[in-house]
């Protein structure tokens, strides 16, 4: 069985997002969301809740952030697989049937896909890709985080086994299980199609908290070099986050405009 798993605040695109994921009927699935926000307006949902017994939602006593939040929808799911979904990434309609069949057909631990970028601001969209063979994933993301979340998918027990998420990591959070699950040797794989539309606003987390995440994200590369690296992949990876920390928010923008950017 799939477990579908949302975090959110209640805002995005989520009514969407779930009504997508509720018409898969093929594929046993779970969708689990977690409402990181005591004051939201959750009645929608709990009314489909009451009438499709495959959706479980979890509300926060209060504010936990979104690492401890999808700590707490990992201990609700109960699938095989958990696939991960922000509710502002829309995913295609045959999204789950297509990662049902690859891990059926692939002993990978995470599979991540290809996505399709889309700014708000003036519909502009682009590729999103990686690598697609195991080895080469894992080489790549020791360079930098090339993978969307809302593309990924991962095998439960093998994530719970090696902690979850990192709860320090307020963001980067999944880049650093990536690497982390690397380490302790979980095998990653390809779905190379767009099954997930990657909207990019003002609000959200990689535009909003650009300087804040690239932190985060030099510090799971840092841990990852220490574990695994040397000291010129050190300063390597030194050089590379201060050029993006440095650099204007235009130039993100502008690489994304070209295609060039996650």
């Amino acid at each position: 069985m799939l477990s579908v798993l949302i975090c959110t605040t209640g805002g995005g695109d989520l009514r969407q997002v779930v009504d997508i994921f509720r018409q898969e009927t093929e594929v046993p699935l779970e969708i689990v969301i977690v409402v990181d926000n005591p004051n939201a307006d959750v009645a929608h949902f709990s009314e489909l809740a009451a009438t499709d017994t495959r959706l479980k939602m979890h509300v926060n006593p209060s504010n936990l952030g979104l690492t401890k939040s999808l700590n707490v929808g990992l201990g609700i799911a109960t699938g095989d697989v958990v696939v991960r979904n922000d509710d502002d990434d829309v995913p295609t309609p045959d999204r789950l049937a297509r990662i049902h069949a690859h891990f059926q057909a692939t002993s990978a631990d995470f599979v991540y896909s290809f996505a399709e970028g889309r700014s708000e601001s003036n519909n502009s969209t682009w590729s999103i890709k990686g690598p697609i063979e195991g080895r080469e994933i894992v080489a790549a993301l020791r360079k930098r985080n090339f993978i969307v979340a809302s593309t990924v998918a991962y095998r439960r027990t093998r994530v719970v086994e090696i902690g979850g998420y990192c709860e320090p990591f307020r963001y980067a959070q999944d880049y650093e299980l990536y690497l982390r699950s690397a380490r302790h040797g979980l095998t990653f794989s390809c779905i190379p199609e767009q099954l997930i539309q990657r909207r990019y606003s003002a609000d959200s987390i990689t535009v909003a908290k650009r300087k804040k995440q690239a932190l985060f994200s030099f510090a799971a590369r840092l841990m990852d070099i220490s574990e695994a690296g040397t000291v010129s992949d050190a300063a390597r990876a030194i050089l590379k986050y201060s050029f993006i920390l440095l650099a204007p928010n235009f130039l993100r923008r502008l690489r994304r405009s070209i295609g060039r950017g996650k």
